[in-house]
């Protein structure tokens, strides 16, 4: 969650950015400029979209929400002990389907234009040392699929699968 949340947006046009999506074993989120998705362990009985009103905890290895009566999320460390409770918003909204965003077939390109800022929010979002990643490239007008090539971000962060849209 904590990696997905640099990704919401701050739009309040479209409210339903403001928040992550978790659907089935996926947690997706996007602001218009980049986009994650990862897995998770355990599936989700519902499509949800949620925004912690507070920031995870570093330590936080496992988030648990409670959606019945007061909707929280219990943050607990690597020994399961309860570090810290969050309260969050569901927010109501149809999220984009992440699906789309991907290129089917990969397109031969010279040169694109990307944001720096969004490329540096590789290294903020999975903060493992040695932190490197594949650049897929699919044309000069399609994202930018980022993939990482480090066993421990994969396994601690779901396989992520970053994209970037460039610039026009």
């Amino acid at each position: 969650l904590r990696a997905a949340m640099h990704c919401q947006s701050n739009d309040d046009y479209r409210h339903f950015l403001r928040g992550v999506h978790i659907k089935n074993n996926h947690v997706e989120a996007c602001n218009g400029h980049v986009a994650v998705r990862m897995t998770m362990d355990d599936s989700c009985e519902r499509d949800l979209i949620i925004s912690i009103k507070s920031k995870v905890p570093a330590s936080a290895r496992q988030t648990v929400m409670v959606l019945e009566g007061e909707t929280i999320a219990k943050h607990y460390d690597i020994a399961d002990n309860l570090i810290a409770v969050s309260v969050i918003e569901v927010i109501e909204g149809d999220y984009p389907n992440f699906d789309k965003f991907i290129p089917s077939e990969s397109s031969p390109v010279t040169e694109i234009g990307v944001n720096p800022v969004y490329v540096n929010l590789w290294p903020k979002m999975f903060k493992e040392s040695r932190s490197s990643m594949k650049m897929k490239f699919n044309g000069e007008k399609s994202v930018i699929r980022l993939t990482s090539t480090s066993a421990v971000i994969n396994q601690n962060y779901g396989d992520p699968l970053f994209l970037i849209m460039p610039v026009k």
